[in-house]
């Protein structure tokens, strides 16, 4: 199945959505705001990419440099009615911004981001190369948007990840995607998944209504801030502001997390059915099955020595 390109359908047209963030992070860049704060900045707005994972500097960029962003063919000349997100000489810009950028960067699917953790201090692990292969790791610094949240927003926001944590990408995918089979041949698997998904599909309505909700309140607290008032005052404000609008980017970030598993095809059939299906299924919809089981990954200190059993540092929290 062929991938769809960020931005755009897979029929050729524009994804508003997609496109408008885009083209946005291309503008910061352009006026002056470092890579990694613009992918920082993407990641806490909720968006992901098309295989539902964080945005990281290489792919973002890869992203923004191809031709087809720009309207262009693969010689770079323009393709007469494409769509486009940013104009030619904008990425021409963009391109002087990053002088000897390799075109070789790592796109390659994690299906467990959002998903696993780290064992030790629960933050999120992330998708990064090491010694040549993919990995998950824990980052070895809290994110710029949770920098200056006051104590109030909770434990996580006061925590600092601790960078200890990283698992080799094939090893970790491949122990998870054995416990979901083994979940999945269980007599009662296809019932329970339906129900886990009609679960999901009126948290995905809730969550709707919740973000308007959010999102008036942030509209409130904006106009207030604006309003002349004493320091003090206008500085508790500003707190109350910084933790509602941080409220409404992980609701958005949670609603597009359930609108993926929303899409599960759900499959059917005995053993050998079930692993002919995970087998040659597209990696989205092993991703579907694979979220709607699992809840989070956590995962725990490797042991020293040779071969050792990936299944003895993995934790799952089973929905």
């Amino acid at each position: 199945m062929p991938r769809r390109t960020a931005g755009f359908t897979m029929s050729g047209d524009l994804e508003p959505g997609e496109a408008a963030y885009l083209r946005e992070a291309a503008c910061r860049m352009l006026a002056g705001e470092r890579q990694a704060d613009v992918t920082r900045w993407v990641n806490a707005e909720g968006h992901r990419t098309t295989l539902g994972n964080p945005w990281r500097e290489e792919v973002l960029m890869r992203t923004l440099l191809r031709p087809r962003t720009a309207g262009l063919d693969a010689e770079g000349q323009p393709i007469d009615g494409a769509p486009i997100i940013i104009t030619p000489e904008e990425q021409k810009q963009l391109k002087a911004l990053s002088p000897g950028r390799s075109e070789q960067v790592d796109e390659r699917e994690y299906p467990l981001g959002g998903t696993a953790v780290c064992g030790k201090c629960a933050w999120e692990l992330i998708p990064s190369w090491a010694a040549g292969k993919p990995i998950y790791r824990c980052p070895s610094a809290k994110p710029d948007d949770l920098l200056d949240l006051p104590a109030a927003d909770g434990e996580a926001a006061r925590s600092q990840p601790c960078g200890s944590i990283s698992m080799n990408a094939l090893m970790l995918e491949d122990a998870v995607a054995e416990r979901v089979l083994a979940e999945l041949l269980q007599p009662d698997a296809v019932e329970r998944l339906e129900s886990l998904l009609a679960d999901v599909e009126a948290e995905v309505g809730r969550l709707k209504k919740g973000i308007k909700q959010v999102e008036s309140r942030v509209k409130r607290l904006d106009a207030m801030v604006r309003t002349p008032m004493p320091e003090e005052a206008r500085e508790g404000i500003v707190g109350a502001l910084k933790v509602t609008r941080k409220e409404a980017r992980d609701a958005r970030t949670r609603l597009r997390f359930l609108e993926q598993m929303t899409a599960a095809e759900l499959p059917y059939g005995d053993v050998d059915e079930l692993i002919a299906w995970w087998r040659s299924a597209p990696a989205a919809s092993r991703r579907v099955l694979t979220l709607l089981e699992i809840e989070k990954v956590r995962v725990g200190p490797g042991r020293r020595g040779r071969n050792p059993d990936p299944h003895e540092r993995i934790t799952i929290d089973w929905r």
